[in-house]
């Protein structure tokens, strides 16, 4: 019988004596939680809005049960701050109550949160701290800032057409890449590595990701060297785009982790399979300590909602599964950078059926046991989806729709059934959308042209007018309940977003799109105003001005 994971705990019931343990700090929290979730709380959103307390006269009979998650690292990263504009025109910036998420997190056992200012942040002894981590591109801030090192060492910055160049010039002129063959960086590295986890003894991993964007790489021969053969340069100095810097990456990675290892064994270097580095090595195995964060945002990306990861008949799973295999044969042990919309961040999802698919498969066919996302999707529009990642990383063969039930039923009161009737038909129409169709990959290049799930293109007008009206009743049924009528609020502004969305984007032409877009867009603003819900600045800069 292999060990239980940290985070397992265990409910014992004996006769009148109820027991509530876990394997570690953490998984004590969770058996506590656990058992207040028998006894019927909930807490669907962070904040006051989310939390359900029944009352009770006596407590539920709860049966023993032990429980071990099959994910170790269950998490996102957070966006602390974010702008706002209300639909009067007036424009600031609104803090995210931290507190609130972690609350929420910890509850539903979820123990890995990012953060901008983490390292000064109090968590609370009533907390989890789980998987804290630095999760951004770390080349430029935590490894050698081009502003505090490039005068004293610019052999550390790459050589781009003879000249050690720390700034791309191409836009937006975000800071080129290192010179990972460069010893006196690994040096380097390897020091700040060490002296991070000397003062940061909770932090599991140190992050080495690279540049975003058009950052330029080095083109000295011994980085070159490094390199597959057959590498293409032609499109880096005018596009910022040279695919397969894998090899150069993982070996400066692995030099870092054996070094690192041996003042601490148990710790990871965080790499990342991302744009120029997502393609598997050729010539590289990645070292034990060595964690791969597989995080395919590039075209085309996310393949279509509604076929599963293993689909062998969809060319864009396709191109996962070729380059997931690539990572296998080279020892990658993986952690899961999920995405869901980032461009629309108030738009209703209905995405349950792929994300409990992707987080199951990666686990079972993929070894994967651990996820680190990035979100900064509404939990209060698109809370089913929340929920249904917190119980599929932590038993991956969870029912989706179960979990859909589940919420409707402890958070939208007397129109439950009504919302679980809704939530299902888009759930629906998701499964049987043929939008993907229109994918295409373009010969000889890494992006592609077409589908992608952001663009909301799934679910068909007619279907969404349909959903407007049943959520218009919903909301009629409840408008008594001010806490209800405000739960129903932010599905119908999210409904409506993606109403908006669809039309602009539908290609059928014959459909007539302006007037629906238009009514969408108001019935955006009216519920904004009505109760006075603030959308983030990605979403108010996709709306018409008012």
């Amino acid at each position: 019988m292999q060990p239980l994971p940290d985070d397992a705990y265990v409910v014992d019931v004996d006769g009148g004596d109820i027991a509530l343990a876990g394997k570690t700090d953490s998984g004590t929290l969770y058996a506590v939680y656990d058992y207040l979730k028998q006894q019927g709380c909930r807490w669907i959103v962070p904040g006051a809005e989310g939390e359900i307390v029944p009352a009770r006269t006596a407590l539920a009979a709860v049966a023993s049960k032990v429980e071990a998650p099959d994910y170790d690292c269950r998490g996102y990263h957070v966006t602390t701050q974010d702008y706002f504009r209300k639909p009067d025109g007036t424009e600031g910036w609104v803090s995210i109550n931290l507190d609130e998420y972690f609350d929420w997190c910890v509850r539903n056992r979820m123990n890995g949160i990012g953060f901008s200012g983490i390292q000064s942040y109090d968590f609370g002894a009533h907390r989890d701290h789980g998987w804290i981590q630095l999760s951004n591109h770390s080349f430029n801030s935590v490894v050698a800032p081009h502003e505090k090192f490039f005068e004293d060492h610019p052999e550390w910055y790459p050589l781009i057409r003879g000249e050690r160049t720390p700034v791309s010039h191409l836009k937006p002129y975000f800071p080129n890449q290192l010179c990972l063959s460069n010893l006196s960086l690994q040096d380097h590295t390897v020091e700040l590595a060490v002296e991070f986890f000397k003062t940061n003894p909770q932090m599991r991993t140190f992050p080495l990701i690279p540049m975003d964007g058009a950052s330029l790489w080095c083109e000295c021969e011994p980085c070159k060297a490094l390199d597959p053969p057959g590498m293409d340069w032609s499109l880096h100095y005018d596009e910022g785009l040279v695919i397969g810097m894998t090899d150069r990456y993982v070996h400066y990675a692995n030099e870092i982790a054996e070094r690192v290892s041996t003042v601490y064994p148990e710790k990871q270097i965080l790499i990342q399979a991302y744009s120029y580095t997502l393609r598997p090595p050729v010539r590289e195995s990645v070292h034990p300590n060595v964690t791969v964060r597989f995080a395919n945002l590039s075209r085309p990306g996310v393949g279509p909602l509604g076929k599963s990861i293993l689909d062998v008949e969809d060319p864009m799973w396709a191109v996962w599964r070729r380059q997931l295999d690539g990572w296998t044969r080279a020892g990658a042990n993986f952690s899961h950078y999920n995405y869901m919309d980032w461009t629309n961040p108030d738009v209703a999802l209905f995405w349950c059926f792929s994300l409990s698919d992707v987080t199951r498969n990666l686990h079972q066919v993929y070894h994967f046991r651990k996820l680190f996302g990035e979100t900064e999707t509404n939990q209060r529009i698109s809370p089913m989806m929340f929920h249904v990642l917190t119980e599929t990383l932590w038993d991956v063969d969870t029912d989706y729709k179960a979990v859909i039930r589940e919420v409707c039923d402890n958070y939208y009161g007397p129109v439950a059934d009504d919302m679980v009737d809704y939530q299902m038909k888009m759930d629906r129409a998701l499964i049987e959308s043929t939008a993907w169709k229109r994918w295409k990959q373009k010969v000889g290049r890494l992006w592609g042209e077409g589908y992608r799930n952001v663009q909301h293109v799934d679910i068909g007008l007619d279907l969404l007018q349909e959903g407007t009206r049943q959520l218009a009743a919903m909301s009629s049924q409840v408008k008594d309940d001010p806490v209800l009528a405000r739960r129903i609020a932010h599905a119908r502004l999210g409904h409506a977003f993606l109403t908006y969305l669809q039309a602009k984007n539908e290609p059928d032409e014959a459909v007539e799109t302006d007037e629906i877009a238009a009514e969408a867009v108001k019935q955006v603003n009216a519920l904004r105003s009505e109760f006075d819900i603030m959308i983030k600045r990605f979403s108010s800069e996709k709306l018409p001005t008012p």
